[in-house]
């Protein structure tokens, strides 16, 4: 099989959708020894910033100088971003061999995309043999398949509204599905400011005898200067002091999102980890973690954000206003349907000029029509071109050069928006 063909093997899986529950990949990763008790992990879930921790969290023990996987999904434009160690993603002849390796196993137990796609990322780290691997969590926690983790520290960042049909519909009911990565006497950090959030994951802890740790409770930071070129900020966590960290993110979430990864490290560096101070200075500053506030030209300036649900929105409408009051914003939106496209919108209202509504290549994505009916009723102005490129294109023709192109909405959208940038062949 050739690397595209291995690829359109794992997304004809992918199809069949999101199935929760342990029983397969338990039983697969059996098959496979288990690999991912072969290493140490850290495990993040969270509404929104898990994937940007999860990066920090990476970039700081890379720069301790150890040899560190991560695992993170969706990817934006290349599969094989999925699963990194260190800075360099997935050999893709190692995905080849894998799927060739495994098609018969996945007969055996119908294993879907993203149980694939965790195993896979396992057996790697172990291949490779990382010092560690930090794990993102792909939806909820409980039920999710990276959740055949023990690892040494878990981390749930913010907690809101999102799949809300398979997490439940209240904060307290996402909670307990996101705290269902708390393992028994592993500790737990938390970024979430609900206090009914808190009281939840608190109230497993207790049951699991897990120490329980809120970074806004327990910590103390204050940010400094910002822009979309990263944000300085000091925090003080456990006696430690840290001063003027930069961090090449930019807003105030990523700053709460570096703090929490800070305070996860402080716990690893008790299990023999040596992270000194100049780690977390140089893994902060060198972060890579693509498509959140991110300028990728300029004169038009065009700013990506995958801000994909209302709690997203809300981040991005912040920054913008902070960041770019008096631009005139053109947005090209693609969202995808199992998202409250209607409090998605709303965000936009105060900041849009103009939506160019769009659809990612995607089932799940919604058609422009849909998102048209609610802007209209918000009277923001837009237009419907359901192919990203394009929709992309005509909002560089629509722009000024002082003006600001923003691609947004979903992943999938940025991703392609990303393709129409780069002139060098890439894989979906």
């Amino acid at each position: 099989m050739t690397y595209q063909e291995t690829l359109d093997f794992l997304f004809a899986i992918e199809k069949y959708g999101i199935f929760l529950g342990l029983e397969r990949i338990k039983a697969y990763m059996d098959i496979l020894g288990n690999p991912q008790n072969s290493y140490p992990s850290i495990h993040v879930a969270g509404t929104n910033g898990k994937g940007s921790t999860a990066a920090i969290l990476q970039s700081v023990l890379t720069n301790a100088g150890y040899k560190v996987g991560l695992l993170t999904s969706p990817h934006l434009v290349n599969f094989a971003e999925r699963m990194r160690i260190g800075y360099k993603d997935c050999d893709p002849d190692y995905i080849v061999d894998f799927v060739e390796a495994n098609k018969k196993r996945m007969e055996r137990i119908p294993v879907s995309f993203f149980e694939i796609t965790t195993a896979l990322a396992f057996q790697y780290f172990a291949d490779e043999k990382v010092d560690i691997a930090v794990v993102e969590v792909g939806m909820g926690g409980r039920l999710d398949a990276t959740n055949v983790l023990r690892p040494e520290v878990s981390v749930i960042t913010n907690i809101d509204y999102d799949h809300t049909k398979s997490l439940g519909n209240t904060l307290e009911a996402i909670a307990v599905e996101k705290a269902g990565i708390v393992k028994e006497g592993i500790p737990c950090i938390t970024a979430s400011r609900y206090d009914n959030v808190k009281r939840t994951i608190r109230e497993i802890c207790e049951k699991r005898r897990s120490d329980f740790i809120s970074a806004h409770d327990d910590f103390r930071w204050a940010s400094g200067d910002s822009s979309l070129l990263g944000s300085d900020f000091n925090a003080q966590l456990n006696g430690n002091s840290y001063e003027k960290i930069h961090i090449n993110l930019a807003g105030e979430h990523q700053v709460e999102n570096a703090v929490t990864a800070i305070a996860a490290l402080n716990l690893v560096s008790k299990k023999g980890f040596n992270i000194d101070n100049k780690a977390i200075y140089d893994g902060m500053k060198n972060v890579k973690w693509l498509g959140r506030l991110q300028v990728v030209s300029e004169n038009p300036m065009v700013l990506l954000d995958v801000a994909h649900n209302p709690a997203g929105a809300a981040f991005l409408e912040k920054c913008i206003h902070k960041f770019l009051p008096k631009k005139k914003i053109i947005a090209v939106l693609g969202i995808l349907s199992d998202k409250k496209r209607d409090d998605m919108l709303k965000r936009f209202k105060s900041f849009a000029d103009l939506l160019i509504l769009t659809k990612p290549v995607s089932e799940r994505a919604v058609e422009p029509e849909f998102m048209a009916e609610k802007a209209a009723e918000l009277e923001i102005p837009f237009e419907i071109i359901h192919n990203v490129n394009q929709a992309y294109q005509r909002a560089l023709d629509l722009a000024n050069p002082e003006d600001v192109v923003l691609v947004t909405g979903s992943h999938y959208t940025v991703g392609e928006a990303i393709l129409s940038l780069d002139e060098t062949r890439r894989y979906r």
